[in-house]
């Protein structure tokens, strides 16, 4: 979704078993063993398709179309599919996924308002932070205290992200490339704003989704499709304006990308499949796995797109880039196998 791994989604799980009273996570009801596994599924299907990106965006780019140009075309695309569950559905949910799509708009004009000031390397690592704002934000809006467990994994993923991302890069180009603080400022938006659509998404299907306090109200309907749509297509109308915007208020310029049958599908997969199908995964995933866990889950982005890149354009992994991805996984399966307080309350309670 923009620098290799920038739009990476990290939290973790949240303690229950401590001295200090936690809450679950603000995510989607209890469910069956089964449809959390396929949640995750989903969530992973997510994380490969995001990562599959790079590629398709570098051959929109290389048509020489502006960043502004090439979100919004891709965005604009992404909305036509999601229009029919826009109308005649419940405002509530509406709303509720209009929010989230405003959340993910600024995360994303902050990215590459970001990349004006500084290189791709710290921006995405930047925007890696997610993996603490989001519990930290959980703290902090009194959601619960972050286990230890949480923060391993929180650890573990940020220095896998880092080392992926730094790894074959020159010290002294880097430090060229750090932004000043104008453009540090930028790209802290970058996690916080991301971070901010996570825990909102969670709290619209906790409250909307199956089991929700305000589901019997919607109707019966999909309420995850009506979600799902509206961020898409406020992120589409807002890529939009912003494109007109840059434009200086006329239509952005698509003739190089519609004009090169290889942008135009690159656009479409980008747009199709890697913003419109992944959102509505994500959102129905989100009805039964919390954001923590499926935050963890979509940490595998960042591996995903090393792989496609090696594949797909040659890049070399290096020994670095490939401890940065196993770190990554480690951190996935320190959520997914270890104990809320890795067991120290055992210790305690012995």
């Amino acid at each position: 979704r923009g620098p290799r791994a920038a739009s990476l989604r990290t939290a973790a799980v949240v303690q229950e078993d401590t001295d200090v009273p936690v809450l679950r996570d603000e995510g989607a009801p209890a469910a069956e063993a089964g449809e959390v596994m396929a949640g995750k599924l989903m969530l992973l299907a997510c994380a490969v398709s995001w990562g599959t990106n790079f590629p398709f965006i570098r051959l929109m780019e290389a048509t020489g179309a502006t960043p502004p140009e090439v979100a919004s075309l891709r965005f604009v695309l992404a909305t036509l599919p999601v229009l029919p569950f826009l109308v005649g559905k419940s405002p509530r949910a509406l709303l509720a996924g209009g929010e989230v799509g405003l959340w993910i708009s600024a995360g994303y004009i902050a990215q590459v308002l970001a990349l004006e000031s500084c290189g791709a390397s710290p921006a995405a690592l930047i925007c890696s932070l997610q993996v603490v704002v989001v519990p930290i934000l959980l703290t902090l809006l009194g959601r619960g205290a972050a286990s230890p467990a949480t923060w391993l994994s929180a650890a573990m993923a940020a220095a896998g992200v880092a080392t992926l991302e730094l790894s074959g890069v020159d010290p002294s180009a880097l430090a060229a490339t750090l932004p000043d603080a104008h453009g540090l400022g930028l790209a802290l938006l970058q996690p916080l704003c991301f971070g901010a659509s996570y825990i909102r998404l969670a709290d619209v299907m906790k409250d909307l989704g199956d089991g929700g306090a305000a589901a019997e109200e919607e109707g019966g309907e999909d309420v995850a499709l009506t979600v799902a749509a509206a961020q898409v297509a406020t992120v589409g109308a807002t890529s939009l304006a912003w494109a007109s915007a840059s434009a200086q208020g006329g239509l952005p310029d698509w003739t190089p990308l519609l004009h090169d049958w290889h942008a135009l599908a690159a656009a479409a997969f980008a747009g199709l499949v890697s913003t419109a199908l992944t959102v509505v995964l994500q959102t129905k995933a989100m009805r039964v796995v919390s954001s923590a866990d499926s935050a963890i889950v979509l940490a595998s982005e960042p591996l995903w797109a090393a792989a496609t890149a090696a594949v797909t354009i040659g890049e070399v992994l290096t020994p670095a880039a490939m401890a940065g991805g196993a770190m990554i996984i480690a951190a996935t399966l320190c959520a997914e196998l270890l104990p809320p307080d890795l067991g120290l309350g055992r210790g305690r309670a012995e």
